[in-house]
């Protein structure tokens, strides 16, 4: 990638650029719908001039619980057009999560679709009594799109619009975004127009995207890989956004095959799902042409079986919420084998740095702890200073808590979680190195190591394993895989086998619950 200038534009700046740009070219695609970059920009003024007349201004924090829909992205285009901050919500949250979202957001205003399996969200919100929560606006249904149907209110005038617009600059708050909260209540991530232009221009350009490209949005719209990588990186490009009818994988296939999609991004349980059923469907996949896999951690051969599957260029990326959703990226012009092991480079004028648990940068080929710097750094955890200073350092540096090593080229191999390591005895063990390799093992599906405790070394591992349909292995097959290949202190002493794994919304494996699923059939207590 060639080092770009940096954009000094608001998103809503950049909207208007492309629909000048790319006026006739469609934008955003649905089963329901079909807009022009022209049309987007009308309609998103439309629901623009519609908060306005709600009474939502700059710097209003919008709460948005809704489905993957082209509605809920124009409703986020409308907010950073007039200056509000956008808070997505994820779908399947309870009310627990919801009034967490709400208190820690100061959300002001929320806007709700209907439902998503199952979780009715007016139902739900009538049990927020939350007081900071002036109105609740619901998609009405019968009516569905536009989105004037939301409010029985007047349309504010376009000057109106035009006055809100001119306030906003790159430097204003765009979005608070939750972390995942696996290992506790998601912390709420504010973040910037400027970091969050600058993200998805690097992603797309990562990407080599241009006009001609089709997106399929397969992510879930509250999680910054779907608005980063996916929704807005297609808006960088001047490309065209494909909506499926649902997340199921049928509905994604027959979109790619319909729509002729060529970019598809994912995380790894996704692309799973895709691979198990692509092979009962046998899609036209022919046009997919490259995608980003993040999220979560996987072995090389999984990397290279979704190439070949899949028939494309995949392409490697670490990303957090806290890093406006990236950090690193590959190039599709990377070998197969380099794109399937490592996680690609820093991005242009982004700064990485690994360090040892004393905070000295490590040489190549040494593990330490990816810290970054550049236009991609979040603003720091909405309303909790200390926890941002335990994260952003005097220096501007972001602490990632991720682990990696980097050979003399910059390109960054994933080692883990600093918080994942298990600590057996003063011996650290990375769950990753051994899930890796015992998914090399075509008899299973799945693999979590998580800890549990133990009375003399404090920690122990144990393998919580997800077999293939028809397969067949007992505990000590499999720690004989491992115990052939890494250290005797590495083999977990515990393994139990598991239908299926818990999730998160995200579709990452949920390590809290699965440890607590873990201790209760071991019949374990702390001992710490």
């Amino acid at each position: 990638m060639s080092a770009p200038k940096l954009k000094h534009n608001s998103i809503g700046q950049i909207l208007h650029q492309q629909a000048e740009r790319f006026s006739e070219r469609e934008a955003i695609v649905s089963d329901a719908l079909r807009l022009t970059y022209r049309e987007l920009l009308e309609t998103t003024g439309e629901y623009a001039r519609m908060f306005i007349a709600a009474g939502i201004r700059k710097g209003v924090h919008v709460g948005v619980l809704a489905d993957d829909a082209p509605e809920t992205l124009m409703c986020f285009y409308a907010l950073w057009r007039i200056g509000a901050v956008v808070v997505p919500i994820c779908t399947a949250f309870g009310i627990r999560e919801l009034r967490h979202c709400v208190r820690s957001a100061d959300i002001g205003f929320m806007v709700i679709g209907h439902e998503f399996r199952g979780n009715v969200f007016p139902n739900l919100c009538m049990s927020l009594d939350s007081p900071s929560v002036e109105r609740i606006y619901t998609l009405n249904r019968e009516t569905g799109y536009p989105f004037r149907y939301f409010f029985d209110l007047p349309e504010a005038e376009y000057s109106e619009l035009e006055a809100a617009e001119a306030l906003v600059t790159e430097n204003d708050p765009d979005a608070i975004l939750f972390s995942s909260g696996s290992t506790g209540n998601a912390r709420p991530v504010l973040t910037t127009h400027f970091a969050r232009v600058n993200t998805i221009f690097a992603q797309a350009a990562g990407l080599e995207a241009d006009e001609y490209d089709r997106f399929c949005s397969v992510l879930p719209l509250f999680h910054c890989f779907a608005i980063t990588g996916t929704a807005l990186a297609a808006l960088a490009a001047g490309a065209c956004l494909c909506f499926p009818a649902g997340r199921s994988t049928e509905l994604i296939l027959r979109m790619i095959e319909r729509e002729r999609c060529t970019v598809l991004n994912a995380v790894p349980t996704l692309f799973s799902a895709l691979l198990r059923r692509q092979k009962e469907m046998q899609a036209d996949l022919s046009s997919l042409r490259t995608g980003l896999i993040g999220g979560s951690s996987y072995p090389p051969e999984f990397f290279r079986r979704v190439c070949g599957e899949l028939g494309y260029t995949l392409v490697p990326s670490l990303g957090q919420t806290e890093a406006t959703g990236g950090i690193t990226c590959g190039s599709v012009n990377d070998s197969l084998e380099l794109r399937s092991e490592s996680l690609g480079r820093a991005f242009p004028l982004v700064d990485v740095s690994l360090r040892s648990r004393g905070g000295s940068p490590v040489p190549p080929g040494v593990t330490g702890e990816v810290w970054f710097r550049g236009f991609n750094g979040m603003a720091g955890y909405y309303n909790m200073p200390a926890e941002t200073a335990k994260v952003i350092d005097g220096e501007g540096w972001i602490h990632t808590g991720d682990l990696a090593k980097a050979d003399p080229q910059g390109n960054l191999y994933y080692r883990g979680r600093i918080k994942d390591l298990i600590i057996r005895g003063g011996e650290n063990i990375s769950p990753e190195e051994i899930e890796n390799l015992l998914l090399t093992d075509g008899r299973i599906s799945r693999v979590k190591i998580v800890d549990v405790p133990d009375p003399h070394y404090m920690e122990e591992a144990c393998a919580c394993v997800v077999l293939n349909e028809g397969a067949a292995m007992d505990g000590e097959d499999v720690q004989s895989i491992i115990r052939e290949h890494l250290s005797p202190y590495k083999v977990p002493r515990y393994v139990l086998f598991f239908d299926r794994l818990p999730l998160n919304a995200t579709g990452k494996i949920d390590r809290r619950r699965l440890r607590a699923y873990a201790k209760e059939r071991l019949g374990m207590k702390e001992f710490k």
